[in-house]
């Protein structure tokens, strides 16, 4: 690994750290060295999709959960179609919120997949189920407002707007808000 500080070319240096990480993964077993190469590799080349790539296998390997949602994020600011970002932040918020037992993080990467697509119903689910075990009625209103945009179906609007208009009321103590919502239905 010192031998590579006195390689010139970049490209060559990356191709002989990809050669090392291996090495150190598969003969030596060391996992943090290797992890620790692939890391080099990324600081050399920021959109190596190899060693993203290799360090996700890598930390999902180990049950490395929360190097596993970094790299995975960190792959999602690299890709460029939308829906691939959308696909790894919801891997990653899935792992937050089932594996780590992380609502508060897995939060934040759903609101990222919503930031994205603001009709992706998975997401819009997740953030619904999440709001309500934290107790965070505000947004969750504001789930149920976008999801009785998003509806079609009449009594599946009526039934989103019952529960919307029982946070206004129960949760949020706006009584004129619940009265106008359940005016609506």
């Amino acid at each position: 690994s010192a031998v590579v500080e006195d390689v010139v070319d970049e490209q060559l240096c990356i191709q002989l750290l990809a050669k090392i990480a291996d090495v150190q993964e598969r003969a030596i077993e060391d996992v943090k060295a290797a992890a620790a190469t692939y890391e080099r590799i990324l600081s050399l080349d920021p959109s190596s999709f190899a060693a993203i790539d290799a360090l996700i296998e890598l930390h999902r390997r180990t049950n490395d959960f929360s190097a596993l949602v970094t790299c995975v994020v960190r792959k999602a600011e690299m890709v460029e179609p939308a829906d691939d970002k959308k696909q790894l932040l919801l891997y990653a918020a899935n792992v937050r919120e089932t594996v780590m037992e992380d609502p508060a993080g897995s939060v934040e990467l759903y609101q990222q997949v919503v930031a994205l697509d603001d009709t992706d119903p998975t997401a819009l689910g997740a953030l619904e189920k999440l709001y309500i075990s934290l107790q965070r009625w505000e947004d969750l209103k504001d789930i149920y407002q976008r999801k009785t945009e998003l509806t079609e179906d009449p009594s599946e609007r009526r039934q989103i707007l019952y529960v919307l208009g029982q946070v206004y009321d129960r949760e949020l103590n706006d009584r004129d808000r619940a009265i106008d919502t359940y005016q609506a239905i």
